[in-house]
Order: structure tokens, then C-alpha cells, then sequence
């Protein structure tokens, strides 16, 4: 007894362990989501911040002419989006960052989305792996911009921690119009309450149902004589006396197995019978025919085997051209063609079903493009055996890459492998 309630209170306390563990699990996702779009702006423009040694009061008469566009799409992004917010669209960014920094939105605005967004691999932001060249110092402003996405964050983790423990300890209750605040009784959750008390039911059926199998087992069986026809039978007089239900079982199933046995045999019978086939003395069995020494031959031919044809389901597969993806790792679905086009830079072989398929460059498609700029048209999906060369005159193709539908877009999973010749 003692060791059945040692094993309920365990069980309960488990119950409110692992209860406790998922709340602050939904908890910490639900904060993270909040936060992880204001989180790639704020990261991007502490990238910008960093390349050019630039800050909000930065003197606008030292920016130079070549840099006013620049500088013109950093202000309108560090106005908008410096402090935290919870409205804003990631695409109407990536416009903004098209004015200016266009090699920025591909390298560090796509590869922090893709992180923090698309791959969804982390819940919070201590672990942003992410770090490019110019941001690698520990007083960098990303670093800062690091530490004001955390306090954002855990400051949403500690306002849903008091509403659900004001949510559990206080009642609001209205009354002649006037709002009392009544303090609730602490510690009752009628949802957990109503668990235990199904486990603890649980558990005592159980013990009854244990208890009613061991008065069962301690029945002894009466004797009960049954005829061996087994050769141990025979020699001890032709009975057994069993004592156990167990091998009563056993005993009866082997009877039918011979049974089974008989049959079969009484069926062989009949066709070696309905054959006409005899064996005699002098009979040499060869291959699948019996040699009789009075000159009579037959033979019994196997059974011709029937061939069973299985029908693969046909997977539907169906090309489709792209030319250069839009941004990194994503091709506009309208920009999708059944045909290629002399635009058309890459292919990929899709399965219908799943929407999933592998995606190639096309060789033979005029590459002077993307020899000529590169960053455009080749580094957002496509990965470099070797170093990329000016004087290239082709490229090779060395692994295909992965392509999925998600949503309007058509999304690289994992990039094509190329060589340049």
C-alpha cells in the first residue's frame, strides 16, 4: 500500500512538472514572435550602423554625395523602426532597403530573416548565430542592439507571468455598479483538480483489477485426465495426469495441428490417386519425374507460377523556369513559366503532389548575365565550388539544389553547387 501512494504522488507531481514546463514553453514562443520581425530591422540597422561608423546624430553635412541615398534610407529606417514595434511588414522593409543597400538587404537583411523567421530553429535571442564581419567586436552595435531585443523580451516574458498569476489569485467581481477586487482562493485549479481525481480513479481501478487476477491465480485447477496419443503417452500406460491449465493448451493445440496434418496428408492422397502414379521397388526418382523399372513414365510437372504485376502509382512531375530570384532564396511565383523562356536562368523538376521538387542552373541558357553580375543572379540560391572568376566563360552544374512551394513563393531550401569554367 505504501508503495502505491509513494507512486500517485509521484505521478501527480510529474502531471504538474511537465504542465508547468509547456506553459512557460508557449509562453517563451509567443514572446519570441512578437519580437523576432522588429528583431531582423533592428540587427540590420546596426549592420548599416557599423559599415559606416554612422548613428542617429550623426552630422548629415559629413555624408558625401555618393552616400546621400544611403544615407536617406538609413534615417528613414532608424525614424521608423529603432524602437520596438509590433506593426510593421518585412517586405515593405526589404523595398526600402532596395534604395541604396541593395547588397545589404541580399547578405544581412535576408540571412537574419532566414534565421530568426523562416527556419524558426531558436524561441529566443541569446543565441543568434549570425554575426557578419563588420559587427564581430564585443561594443559593436549589433551587440547593442542584442541586449535591447533581449530586455524587450523578457520583459514580454515577465508581463505574461503576473497576468497568469493575477489570472489564478484575484476574482473581479462588479457589484452596485462599483469594481471590488476579491482576493481568490491561492493554489485551487479546478482543470488540475479534475485530473487527479481521474488518475487517482484510474489507479484504484487498477488495484482492484489486481487484486481480483491474484484471488484468480491462487484456484488451484482440479485433475483432469487426458489421452496422450504421443509416444510418452504410450509407454506410461496410454494417460497423463496433467495438473496445469498451460499445458492442457498445449496438449490440444498439437492435437490439432495433427489433425491438420491428417487432412493434408489424405489430400495428397487423392492426388497421387487421381494420378495414377505408383512407386515400386527399383523406382529412381529424377528431377521432377519418377522412373519405373516396367517402362510406365509419367511425370508430374510443376505448377506453372502466376505473375502478379503490382502497379507503381506514376509520381506527376512538371518543369518549371525561373529566371533570378527576387531575393534570397526565393523566386516570385508569378514569375514561374511551364516553358522556358530566354530569360529563363534555372529549372526545376517538381513532384504535383507534395509541391517539392530539385532545382538546377540551365547550362545552355545565355549565362552572360549572371557571369556579369554574380551577387544578382547566382549567390542568392547557388553555392561556389570555386572562386568566382571574371574571365569565367561557363558554369558547371556539380549538385542540384531542393526548391518548395511556401505561401506566394517558391523557397531554395538547400542551395545549387556550381563550378565555374
Amino acid at each position: 500500500m505504501r508503495n502505491i501512494l509513494i507512486g500517485f504522488i509521484t505521478s501527480l507531481l510529474l502531471i504538474n512538472s511537465s504542465y508547468g514546463q509547456e506553459t512557460n514553453k508557449n509562453d517563451s514562443i509567443a514572446a519570441f514572435k512578437k519580437v523576432n520581425k522588429w528583431a531582423v530591422v533592428k540587427l540590420t540597422i546596426a549592420y548599416m550602423e557599423d559599415l559606416r561608423d554612422w548613428s542617429s546624430n550623426f552630422d548629415k553635412k559629413k555624408i558625401s554625395k555618393d552616400q546621400k541615398q544611403e544615407w536617406e534610407t538609413y534615417k528613414k529606417l532608424n525614424d521608423g523602426y529603432s524602437k520596438f514595434t509590433n506593426d510593421l511588414n518585412l517586405d515593405s522593409v526589404a523595398k526600402i532597403l532596395s534604395k541604396g543597400w541593395e547588397e545589404t538587404r541580399a547578405k544581412i537583411f535576408q540571412t537574419y530573416r532566414l534565421e530568426l523567421i523562416d527556419s524558426v530553429k531558436i524561441k529566443h535571442f541569446k543565441t543568434v548565430g549570425f554575426t557578419p564581419e563588420k559587427t564581430m567586436t564585443n561594443n559593436s552595435n549589433r551587440t547593442k542592439a542584442l541586449e535591447v531585443i533581449n530586455s524587450h523580451y523578457d520583459k514580454l516574458m515577465t508581463e505574461k507571468r503576473k497576468e497568469l498569476s493575477n489570472a489564478r489569485s484575484i476574482e473581479v467581481s462588479s457589484q452596485n455598479g462599483k469594481l471590488d477586487v476579491i482576493q481568490g482562493r491561492k493554489g485551487i485549479d479546478w482543470g488540475q483538480m479534475i485530473l487527479y481525481a481521474l488518475l487517482f480513479f484510474s489507479i484504484l481501478l487498477n488495484i482492484l483489477f489486481l487484486r481480483r487476477l491474484r484471488t484468480l491465480l491462487k484456484v488451484k485447477p482440479q485433475k483432469t485426465y487426458v489421452s496422450s496419443k504421443s509416444e510418452v503417452g504410450r509407454n506410461s500406460g496410454g494417460w497423463n495426469d496433467i495438473e496445469r491449465e498451460g499445458q492442457i493448451n498445449t496438449i490440444n493445440e498439437q492435437k490439432n495441428i495433427i489433425k491438420e496434418l491428417n487432412k493434408e496428408n489424405k489430400r495428397l492422397s487423392k492426388v497421387i490417386s487421381s494420378n495414377n502414379i505408383q512407386v515400386k521397388e527399383g523406382d529412381h526418382p529424377t528431377g521432377n519425374r519418377i522412373t519405373s523399372s516396367t517402362g510406365n513414365d509419367r511425370s508430374i510437372e510443376d505448377s506453372k507460377p502466376i505473375k502478379v504485376e503490382f502497379k507503381v502509382p506514376e509520381i506527376k512531375k512538371n518543369f518549371i523556369y525561373f529566371p533570378s530570384p527576387f531575393e534570397e532564396r526565393r523566386f516570385a511565383i508569378e514569375d514561374a513559366s511551364p516553358v522556358e523562356k530566354p530569360t529563363s536562368l534555372y529549372v526545376a523538376n517538381v513532384n504535383e503532389n507534395t509541391n517539392k521538387g530539385d532545382i538546377s542552373l540551365i547550362e545552355t541558357a545565355d549565362l552572360s548575365r549572371a557571369l556579369n553580375s554574380p551577387n544578382i543572379y547566382l549567390e542568392t540560391v547557388c553555392e561556389y565550388e570555386n572562386a568566382y572568376n571574371s574571365d569565367a566563360k561557363g558554369i558547371k552544374v556539380v549538385e542540384v539544389g531542393e526548391v518548395v512551394l511556401d505561401g506566394e513563393d517558391w523557397v531554395v531550401k538547400s542551395k545549387i553547387k556550381i563550378k565555374f569554367i
